[in-house]
């Protein structure tokens, strides 16, 4: 048996793809962090490996970006070719806030000192208040929060950082001068910089590890963020095997088309109802109004400080931990709008936001 070995190609593809080359290995598996975190500007990536154990699943050799990789057997010995195609998304900027400069003190007492019956309740109508509301609250919180524009990176690795991002792009223009002058000087500065990299990047990876692995033992971390990480630090995965077949008349059908047209009759023909029952006729009122509903103080508070400061802004745009700093000093305006909301009975919908705080 060979030693098995893989290697990216070189060149352009004909529907006009990029791939790369740039390493030869003893063994696949291990290498293929290396591979998702130095080839995420690539559409396509072609490996072809002298040997892979049929054990070894698509799940094992699959690439952060990339859709489930394509394995074309090319001899008994299980040399095969795998191609790798990207779903790759663009990084883009967006602007949040930078709650670590955040006057809070600030914030409360302009809040305290707002005139909400002047500013906000000053019409009849619902939509117009909670706007006078949000645009208020919203023109506040700009005054105190400052905001700051970050570059959302999708492709990205979690544990990927500006530093590593720089070696690589420096390691690619030294590669290409290397290749270009054949110089032995270049080739060696391009193999000290490309193990540098390596370096860091597993580096990287043992940090944010150890920053999963110790997020686990905070008591008040939420049920669904604890789950998230441990099926990440665990590498749990559910098992995706195939549904048995299905019997039925004698016949075994493996197709799904074929099982789910067998349940489907099935159950159609189970459901029928001989007599269909007759809906009563039902016209009395219902016994309470929602004008009759008071939403006090307290609910409001208690509800404000439940928040959930994980989660993102809603279509207004204001932030959970906002809301959750400053509850004490807007329970009162929005128990005000609640009530006014119940008594109309009308919601609170306009063009651009579609959810009440």
């Amino acid at each position: 048996m060979s030693t098995p070995r893989f290697l990216i190609r070189q060149g352009i593809l004909n529907n006009g793809a990029k791939s790369s080359s740039v390493m030869e290995s003893s063994i696949l598996l291990p290498k293929l962090d290396l591979i998702n975190n130095e080839l995420h500007d690539y559409d396509i990536i072609c490996i072809s490996e002298s040997h892979l154990d049929k054990s070894i699943t698509d799940d094992q050799i699959k690439l952060n970006g990339f859709h489930k990789p394509i394995r074309l057997d090319r001899n008994r010995h299980g040399g095969v070719e795998i191609s790798f195609k990207t779903f790759k998304q663009h990084s883009f900027k967006r602007q949040i806030r930078d709650f670590k400069r955040a006057d809070y003190e600030g914030l409360k007492n302009q809040l305290n000192d707002t005139d909400w019956d002047d500013v906000v309740f000053n019409s009849n109508n619902i939509n117009d208040v909670y706007m006078n509301f949000v645009k208020t609250f919203e023109s506040t919180v700009n005054r105190y929060i400052p905001t700051k524009t970050i570059t959302v990176r999708p492709n990205d690795k979690p544990f990927m950082n500006n530093l590593i991002r720089n070696k690589i792009r420096h390691r690619n223009r030294i590669h290409h001068k290397a290749k270009t002058s054949n110089n032995p000087d270049h080739w060696k500065k391009f193999r000290e910089i490309r193990n540098e990299i390596i370096s860091l990047v597993r580096k990287a990876k043992d940090d944010y590890k150890c920053k999963l692995t110790s997020q686990l033992i905070d008591k008040n971390i939420p049920p669904g963020k604890w789950w998230r990480i441990a099926k990440s630090v665990s590498n749990f995965t559910k098992n995706r095997d195939s549904p048995p077949f299905l019997e039925h008349d004698g016949q075994i059908f493996i197709h799904p088309l074929d099982k789910s047209e067998i349940l489907n009759n099935h159950f159609a023909d189970i459901a029928n109802i001989d007599i269909e029952p007759e809906i009563p006729d039902n016209n009395e009122p219902p016994p309470c109004h929602l004008n009759k509903f008071v939403i006090t103080e307290k609910e409001i508070l208690d509800q404000l400080k439940i928040l959930n400061v994980n989660k993102p802004a809603g279509p207004d745009g204001i932030s959970p931990r906002i809301l959750k700093e400053v509850a004490s000093f807007i329970s009162k305006p929005l128990t005000k709008l609640f009530n006014m909301s119940l008594s109309v009975k009308q919601l609170e919908i306009t063009n651009n936001c579609h959810n009440k705080l």
